[in-house]
């Protein structure tokens, strides 16, 4: 892991290219901390800088921007080609002078060319390539969009980073919200790509090369996308080889992942994803691995003892943290500074715990991501469209009756029930969620209320207006199924836009490398090929990995129902928040900031104070926005 930084300017003297570049790549210490390094071509504008986090050779030999053999490119790199190995046999003969995927890549561009090598590349990954004999950069993003990268001109000078927080340095950056991509975030919680919260900037989607020349013209490519299955739900398929094939793929994911010159451990929630790359590493290592969980002192969050128990399972190096409130609010006031836009999935604050507490002892971490979006993990896929094939039964206008009944109840009215099928406190957000799909036309829409937590963020933002993500511009129709659909739109969207973000910018906040063997291309376009019944099979989720978890470990231990990753928001904006969420809130200033709609706010905060409805992701999202608003007014 590594931070990126880069300029095309029209301004071409040394001393004006380097007043930008320096502060840019202070901004992003925390990505590479322990090297830093600068490149300039006076004679084209053009100016690159890098913070290095050494994992491969950690000698000078790895260090960057790193320019080929033959002189022609230039790149700054932030990633783990885990193929790269691989691709230096292919290559064949060649004078390398260290051992980093770094060189490994310069090398293969050389011999092949950029498309070629993109297709090649089988890691995370974000780089600028700058080629020096066709006089533009090239900016590139790993498939599944692992790696950030984000670009814009501002008054001349085109910039791009790994972070936002190297545009914040320009003198002439305007910061300039986008009040359509904050209606979207309001809907969503989190800024979907291309888009970022500034006018003037962009982030390049997943999967996606860019290339600006010194004209400042700009083409945007795509290299890679996920696809459509070819295989249907042809149940001629053998289990069996089935299972034996995504067993072969994941583990070749995992012994590639744990190449490294620096220690490295796994993220161990006790779930069935963190399991299932746990147990591969400790079957391949000759030593206990180290594995890394929180707990909460609230029960209905706490699954420290289902890790631990996994960990025991299979004698593991274990490393666990009992986190308390005060911890977890320190961390509320650091998210604008970590996250840069507003990202409102509040899981960000464990996530960035964990970190935190996993770099004292290692340098990378693996983790589970990707496997819900892959494997058919959420409940939206596997009990989402149980309800709407019910739904869907009843006339239209029955529905909009049933819908004013259920929601007229309270969240305590339904949480005082003792339903067996939720955790306590939560039946009535399920009962409420569920109820404001019930006038949805089609399963598309019905999939659409259950992941929007604003249903209009237009109405909660002034003179806004959302902005349409693949859930709208993707056609049912092009699909097999719904459950495969959801699949694919959280593909696209979710997991970059939100999970990966998350995780990226939580570990790197610490200085801390993550994986995700998960992701690795091979296994994304496999899981992609399988008909849906290997996925979710009598109402039984991710199926298929389970069949190969099995194999490591008892299925006794995975008898039970799946929790989040997150905190106690709706008690604490009644608690201990209650007085910080109202100082950001209160009408007076949301009418004197005049983004957000002050009315239909307070009466959603009303109804969470006096326990009428459980608005917690409502309110914080309009929360996140307003502190990180506060936190851009102090900068």
């Amino acid at each position: 892991m590594c931070g990126v930084t880069g300029i095309i300017s029209k301004n071409k003297n040394i001393p004006y290219l380097s007043d930008l570049l320096n502060p840019m790549v202070e901004s992003l210490n925390h990505r590479g901390p322990d090297s830093k390094g600068i490149y300039f071509d006076e004679n084209n504008g053009v100016a690159l800088g890098h913070n290095r986090l050494s994992i491969i050779d950690l000698s000078t030999k790895g260090h960057q921007p790193m320019v080929s053999n033959s002189g022609r490119y230039i790149i700054s790199f932030n990633g783990e080609i885990y193929n790269h190995l691989l691709l230096r046999n292919k290559i064949g003969v060649n004078s390398w002078v260290g051992t980093s995927d770094t060189e490994t890549i310069l090398s293969a561009i050389e011999k092949w060319g950029i498309e070629t090598t993109l297709e090649q590349l089988n890691g995370m990954f974000a780089f600028a390539l700058y080629d020096k004999l066709g006089g533009g950069i090239h900016l590139c993003r790993d498939r599944a969009g692992e790696k950030p990268m984000y670009y814009g001109e501002i008054s001349g000078d085109f910039i791009f980073a790994s972070e936002l927080k190297a545009f914040l340095v320009h003198p002439k950056f305007k910061r300039e919200v986008n009040r359509k991509v904050l209606a979207t975030y309001m809907k969503y919680g989190y800024v979907p790509a291309p888009y970022t919260i500034y006018k003037d900037v962009k982030k390049i989607p997943a999967g996606c090369h860019l290339i600006v020349n010194n004209g400042m013209d700009i083409k945007l490519r795509k290299y890679w996308s996920l696809g459509k299955s070819t295989t249907a739900n042809d149940h001629s398929i053998n289990d069996e080889s089935q299972i034996r094939r995504l067993k072969e793929l994941l583990l070749s994911s995992v012994e590639q992942q744990m190449i490294s010159d620096v220690p490295l451990g796994v993220f161990l929630s006790g779930g069935i994803d963190s399991s299932m790359v746990a147990s591969m590493m400790q079957s391949v290592s000759n030593k206990p691995i180290d594995t890394f969980s929180i707990g909460f002192n609230e029960k209905e969050y706490d699954e420290s003892s289902y890790a631990r128990s996994i960990s025991n399972y299979l004698n593991t190096h274990h490393h666990e943290l009992i986190v308390d409130s005060k911890m977890s609010l320190d961390v509320v006031t650091e998210l604008p500074n970590i996250y840069d836009e507003p990202f409102a999935d509040a899981s960000g604050i464990p996530t960035y715990i964990l970190a935190k507490m996993s770099r004292n002892n290692v340098t990378v971490s693996l983790s589970g991501d990707g496997a819900d979006e892959l494997f058919g993990g959420y409940e939206r896929y596997y009990k989402g469209m149980g309800y709407w094939s019910k739904i869907n039964l009843i006339p239209l206008p029955i529905r909009r009756i049933m819908k004013n009944i259920l929601l007229s109840f309270s969240n305590d009215f339904y949480n005082r029930i003792n339903n067996p099928y939720f955790n306590s406190g939560k039946l009535g957000y399920k009962v409420h969620k569920i109820a404001r799909g019930l006038d949805a036309s089609s399963s598309q829409e019905f999939i659409q209320s259950l992941i929007s937590i604003w249903e209009s963020g237009h109405k909660i933002v002034l003179s806004g207006r959302q902005l349409d993500t693949n859930y709208q511009t993707s056609s049912m129709a092009s699909f097999d199924d719904i459950e495969t659909f959801a699949m694919h739109c959280d593909f696209k969207t979710y997991l970059p836009d939100d999970i990966l973000v998350k995780v990226d910018r939580a570990a790197m906040a610490v200085s801390l490398e993550t994986r995700a063997p998960f992701l690795d291309y091979r296994i994304i376009e496999f899981a992609n090929a399988l008909p849906t019944h290997y996925k979710i099979r009598n109402g039984m989720s991710k199926w298929i990995l389970k069949q190969v978890l099995y194999e490591y470990i008892p299925s006794k231990y995975f008898n039970r129902p799946k929790t989040g990753f997150s905190v106690p928001i709706d008690s604490w904006l009644r608690g201990p928040l209650k007085d910080w969420a109202w100082g950001l809130i209160n009408p007076k200033r949301l009418e004197n900031e005049g983004y957000l709609n002050s009315a239909i706010i307070h009466e959603k905060w009303n109804q969470h104070q006096n326990g009428k409805g459980n608005y917690q992701y409502q309110l914080w999202n309009v929360l996140v926005f307003q502190q990180w608003l506060d936190h851009q007014s102090n900068l």
